[in-house]
């Protein structure tokens, strides 16, 4: 994806791509015009700190891009019922934590000063997972705010549109 941006961009933009942890980005605030989270957020121990850290490092006139899988009632309880048992059970270390329905991406956005727009439901991903579907979250932080997030040091709030869609769009 960073190869192609770089492509059809040229000189025109800095593309960067990083391998950090999610809740400690080792970057100053207000970095980015824009932060990408694919195929990840399902991964994250502790979402509200690696929001938030997006937020405090997104430009206010930035925005923030996230898309991840998520499933229907009650198949997404028995991914996250198996995501909680392999934690415990050494044999099946998956490192997923949570897939998200879509009350509970926002109850998490606002709670991290983000609203959400809308939501829109698109089939599996991939043949192997016909029960997934994808979202694709985009926010923008409000202009003229400070930096924060749920524990920051002033209100910033953005606008948030949920979209779910397959990897292939």
């Amino acid at each position: 994806m960073a190869r192609l941006a770089r492509e059809r961009l040229g000189p025109r933009a800095e593309i960067r791509t990083c391998n950090v942890c999610a809740e400690r980005l080792p970057y100053d605030d207000n970095s980015f015009d824009r932060i990408i989270c694919m195929s990840t957020f399902h991964h994250f121990p502790n979402p509200e700190k690696a929001l938030s850290e997006m937020h405090r490092v997104v430009k206010p006139e930035g925005g923030i891009i996230i898309a991840d899988i998520t499933s229907f009632f009650p198949v997404r309880q028995c991914w996250n019922l198996l995501y909680s048992v392999s934690r415990s059970v050494p044999v099946f270390k998956f490192g997923d934590y949570h897939m998200y329905s879509q009350n509970e991406f926002r109850r998490l956005l606002e709670a991290c000063r983000l609203k959400s727009v809308g939501w829109e439901r698109v089939p599996g991903i991939a043949p192997i997972y016909v029960s997934l579907v994808g979202f694709v979250a985009t926010a923008t932080p409000s202009k003229g705010t400070s930096t924060g997030g749920p524990q920051g040091s002033g209100p910033r709030s953005a606008e948030v549109e949920l979209r779910l869609g397959g990897t292939g769009q």
